[in-house]
């Protein structure tokens, strides 16, 4: 849809040459909103996808850390608790590899966010 409304606009700065500079600057005006609004969603996705690490103290007391799964040992840590933002709940367990795959899933989210920003480009 965004392709045809780009195509009408320039059909019409061909047509009209006196609406040219206008039809340029709507174009230049989607784009730059089109490309703010996947900084946007990509900005959110990745502020949802934090998981701390957590590690027992005595007493009980718990340290807890911002964790990077693709980064970082987790064997380190005694359990993980990040936001599921589909539930809207913290989850909580005591499994690095549940934690691995709860992060490689949300990277996955953020691929089809740039794939569809490609595809909107093209």
């Amino acid at each position: 849809m965004q392709q045809l409304n780009l195509r009408a606009l320039l059909l019409c700065a061909l047509l009209l040459p006196g609406i040219a500079p206008a039809a340029a600057e709507e174009i230049t005006s989607a784009q730059a909103h089109d490309r703010s609004r996947y900084a946007e969603l990509r900005q959110d996705h990745a502020a949802a996808r934090v998981i701390n690490g957590i590690r027992f103290g005595e007493g009980g007391a718990e340290t807890w850390e911002v964790v990077d799964p693709a980064q970082e040992d987790l064997a380190g840590f005694d359990a993980f608790v990040w936001h599921n933002s589909t539930t809207g709940l913290n989850h909580r367990t005591d499994s690095a590899a549940e934690a691995a795959s709860f992060d490689a899933e949300q990277a996955k989210v953020l691929d089809a966010i740039e794939a569809a920003e490609r595809a909107a480009r093209t």
